[in-house]
């Protein structure tokens, strides 16, 4: 495999296509072009490389809440170096209702500092994910699986199997209904929302997320009066009263005009510093602009991931998102076919 021609001296990291210097025993540099740590592929085989020669394969792999990189030789490489922090660890998760298989082994891991969408047709699997994330639903239990498949469900360090408790504390979930009180203003709504979370200052808080959501100047009107916009704009806010490092939003802008949808998506994008949002939507047109990674789900599997403009360059002839979606959903339909 030829070197890229930045990586002609020092010690560093190269893929297929890309190379990193190390900086340290405890931290990775960046791809030149700025593409941040965050978007490594847990999986994905790297080369240590000395000097631009190509050295023995490391692979990334997630423990305590960290992507790690392990690499075998020179002294630099020989310490587990840190990417990024993991915030949603899923492993072989599955949910079966009945007969019916909603999620089928999924694994997915999401760091901080990402919008992560989740993509699908009707039936895909995507609330399922998402309700099982919010501690709403629980995945089968571990003891029903292959014994040689680990199931791991991790929240922000947590088990969820275990601890789910600490889980909820670590997560805000924004259904698609919004769930406010009409006959309550917008202050009132949050104030109640927060009353289940220990607040060093209550008062203080409410004000900066009402402004944060434009809706202070409208902070004492009820919220039956508001748009559909103005009501999301709330229910985030509210799931964001305790500041969690996990945000998981359910169809965020489904019904919204295109103005309105733009707001919210500015407003994700504000906050994804040091957070995972975990969106599920059908706008793929929107995750493709919006989304640092996405997932596509089909029948309760994940059939590809990857940061949307890596998606399209493995499915030509597509264009753009929405086009190799298509091309993965007929590709899969085929399959699924000849199994028949």
């Amino acid at each position: 495999m030829p070197s890229p021609p930045w990586a002609q001296s020092g010690i560093g990291l190269q893929t297929h296509s890309s190379w990193v210097s190390l900086t340290g025993e405890s931290s990775i540099g960046t791809i030149p072009g700025g593409c941040p740590s965050s978007t490594y592929a847990v999986g994905e085989e790297w080369w240590p490389s000395l000097l631009g020669q190509q050295r023995m394969p490391a692979h990334l792999y997630v423990e305590d809440r960290r992507i790690w990189l392990v690499a075998t030789e020179c002294n630099q490489m020989a310490e587990r170096v840190c990417a990024t922090d993991v915030l949603v660890d899923v492993r072989n998760v599955s949910k079966t209702f009945g007969q019916v298989k909603a999620l089928n082994a999924v694994s997915l891991t999401i760091g901080a500092n990402e919008i992560f969408g989740l993509l699908g047709p009707n039936g895909s699997g995507k609330t399922t994910m998402l309700r099982i994330l919010a501690t709403l639903l629980p995945p089968d239990s571990r003891s029903i699986r292959n014994s040689a498949e680990k199931v791991i469900c991790r929240v922000a360090g947590h088990d969820l199997f275990t601890r789910s408790d600490e889980v909820r504390r670590t997560i805000g979930y924004v259904p698609q209904r919004d769930c406010l009180y009409g006959d309550l203003s917008a202050q009132d709504n949050l104030t109640f929302f927060s009353t289940a979370y220990d607040l060093a200052d209550k008062p203080q808080r409410i004000g900066q997320l009402l402004r944060m959501a434009g809706l202070y100047e409208r902070r004492n009107t009820l919220v039956s009066t508001f748009s559909g916009g103005m009501m999301k704009r709330l229910s985030i806010m509210c799931a964001l009263a305790h500041e969690p490092p996990v945000l998981l939003l359910d169809e965020a802008t489904v019904g919204l005009d295109a103005e309105t949808r733009r707001g919210i998506w500015k407003i994700l994008e504000e906050l994804k510093t040091g957070r995972a949002i975990v969106v599920a939507t059908h706008y793929i047109n929107e995750a493709e602009e919006h989304c640092d990674r996405v997932a596509l789900l089909i029948d309760g599997k994940v059939i590809d991931v990857g940061a949307p403009t890596e998606l399209i360059g493995r499915y030509p002839p597509a264009r753009n998102l929405e086009e190799a979606a298509a091309v993965i959903q007929e590709v899969h339909a085929a399959k699924r076919k000849n199994k028949e």
